[in-house]
Order: C-alpha cells, then sequence, then structure tokens
C-alpha cells in the first residue's frame, strides 16, 4: 500500500505533481474525474478509519493553478450524472466555496473547490474496497512504519496521511485514539525505546515526532513539524 509518495516529480524545477496510475488503481472513474488534474502543484491521500466501520475511507485530493471550476464541475457532471449523484453548495474549512456531489446509492463523493489565490481543487472519498487493515499496510510502507507495532498493539488507527507539494518531500500523519484506557505515557516509554528523545514534551527521533492529542489519542508525523509550544 503507498499513499501519495507514488508519483515521480517529472519536471526538472519540481514544480508540478504527475498523478500516478497507481494512485487511480484503475478506477475508470476515477480517471475521468481526475483528468484536469493529472498535473497539479499539491497531492493527499489519507486512509480514514471510523469507529464501528468495516474499512476505511479513502480520500484522494488534487490541487491545480489558475480557477478552472467551472471546467472540473463540468468533468464531475459527466461522470457523477444526476440520476445517481446528488449536487449541492459546500464550503472547505471557511476558507473556499464548492460544489459536491454525493452518491445516491453508495459511499462515492466528488467535491470542487475555487480556492483563494487563484487555484482548484477536486477531492475524491469512497469506501468501496479499502480492507480494513490498509491503514497499518500503509503505515508499514511509510517514514513512519518504526511506530507501527506500537500503534497495532496499543491503539486504533484513525488516519494515515500524506500530502505532498510541488518541489517538497512528502509530508506523512499517523492518528490514532489509545485502547483499553491505556495512557499517553505507555507510548511515550515504548517510543523512548526505539530511539525517541523527549523535547519538552514532544517525542523526536531524526524527523519524526510523536506527541499526544488531547486525553486518549496521539499523532505523528514525518518530515518533522513544529507544532508550537
Amino acid at each position: 500500500m503507498r499513499l501519495a509518495d507514488a508519483p515521480a516529480q517529472d519536471e526538472p524545477d519540481g514544480s508540478l505533481i504527475t498523478v500516478a496510475p497507481a494512485l487511480l488503481r484503475g478506477d475508470a472513474r476515477l480517471e475521468a474525474l481526475l483528468a484536469p488534474f493529472r498535473e497539479c502543484v499539491v497531492l493527499h491521500e489519507t486512509l480514514i478509519r471510523d469507529r464501528g466501520t468495516a474499512g476505511p475511507t479513502r480520500l484522494l485530493m488534487a490541487e491545480v493553478r489558475g480557477d478552472r471550476f467551472d471546467e472540473a464541475c463540468g468533468v464531475v457532471r459527466r461522470v457523477c450524472t444526476s440520476g445517481a449523484f446528488t449536487e449541492k453548495p459546500t464550503e472547505l474549512d471557511d476558507v473556499a466555496a464548492g460544489t459536491e456531489w454525493r452518491e445516491r446509492v453508495g459511499s462515492y463523493a466528488v467535491s470542487v473547490y475555487r480556492l483563494f489565490g487563484s487555484s482548484t481543487s477536486i477531492h475524491v472519498s469512497s469506501a468501496k474496497g479499502n480492507s480494513v487493515d490498509a491503514p497499518l499496510l500503509a503505515l508499514e510502507g511509510s517514514p513512519l512504519a518504526l511506530l507501527a507495532d506500537l500503534a497495532a498493539t496499543t491503539s486504533a488507527i484513525e488516519n494515515v496521511s500524506c500530502s505532498r507539494n510541488a518541489g517538497e518531500l512528502p509530508r506523512w500523519h499517523l492518528q490514532a485514539s489509545l485502547l483499553e484506557r491505556r495512557r499517553f505515557e505507555e507510548i511515550a516509554q515504548r517510543a523512548t525505546a526505539l530511539g525517541f528523545e523527549d523535547r519538552r514534551g514532544k517525542l523526536w527521533k531524526g524527523e519524526v515526532i510523536v506527541r499526544p492529542v488531547g486525553k486518549d489519542r496521539w499523532m505523528a508525523a514525518a518530515p518533522g513539524i513544529e507544532f508550537g509550544t
């Protein structure tokens, strides 16, 4: 299982990311939806595991330069026909407005946003065909792999994601909730045994950071990101 680090940077200056066929997984509908976005400046994939569901929801997001909102909406309307999808306005974290299409019977959903800064993004999510162990397999194949056993034995993986900006290394993120009334102190102890160093409440090893999120969750990220004091 590979996330958004799969594409090669074909441009010499790293200004664009080419969406690799491996990320589309032979899905003809997804290929048609992302046709205008095969060369993008931001690429993001995440597997989100909701408690109580059989498998995770996969979200794939691509962002391209320029206002191509109308063009993208036209593509989505051709692929996500009105008989099978509902269409309605939507917002993205109060920073962008767009349109969402949601499958009437099924889990497929598509959103197109006109972003501030003259760019356009398309988000495609689906719960179909994602195995229960997909987040753990993704974690094992990522730069956060040294935490895979710790996560599997102490926590429920809520999401594993990878974001990539053109010209930059992929940024990986893990969020997990503790099982059986465990406390973050156990995560810290086991991370220390793996060679992590405590720096003012945050655990570091190389560029990987681990830290608590509230009382019953923890997260890890790579490359190392400074979250503030």
